[in-house]
């Protein structure tokens, strides 16, 4: 994502202006399940005290405060060293401290005959409004599923982050 400013990144960014890697991120699903599949993911927990798969510095103490995972209500923190998330889909708001991920849209143009049989869950849904949603905690967390086969459906992932005045400098890992 390169540098995070107050004005929120989201990907992907230019390399030329940020020092990002000008990318998306993407998983690619082929698959004979015929009664359908689901696929999601759990926040690496990393090392440190409290909200261990949040974007953060490896190894900071996390503050909690009411309304963590929320956004724009003034009481989450934002002074420590690790971002806070939305565990529902929630616009990226300049100068309030957010980190998320989305899924931009599903691309079925990577084969002759592809079904398209995959939905992006409503929290990481942004094909008609855009909102990010991280969840933090290693809960296993759904991003698209379908209810029969599917063959060269692929999910463009998009991230986004904004830092608040307030949130210190630092390598900050998800």
């Amino acid at each position: 994502m390169g540098v995070i400013d107050n004005t929120g990144v989201e990907t992907p960014v230019s390399s030329s202006t940020n020092t990002g890697n000008d990318a998306d991120g993407i998983f690619m699903v082929r698959s004979n399940a015929i009664n359908g599949l689901t696929v999601g993911y759990k926040a690496v927990q990393q090392s440190g005290t409290g909200y261990k798969g949040s974007l953060r510095v490896v190894g900071a103490t996390c503050t909690t405060g009411a309304g963590f995972n929320t956004t724009g209500n003034g009481s989450a923190v934002s002074s420590d060293r690790c971002f806070n998330s939305a565990t529902t889909k929630t616009a990226i708001t300049a100068a309030v401290e957010q980190f998320g991920m989305t899924g931009r849209y599903i691309n079925r143009t990577s084969s002759t005959v592809p079904t398209s049989n995959l939905t992006l869950a409503a929290n990481y849904d942004s094909t008609s409004t855009t909102g990010y949603a991280w969840v933090e905690d290693g809960t296993y967390t759904t991003v698209a599923t379908s209810s029969s086969v599917v063959d060269d459906e692929a999910v463009v992932l998009g991230f986004g982050a904004v830092a608040a005045l307030t949130t210190p400098p630092g390598q900050y890992t998800a």
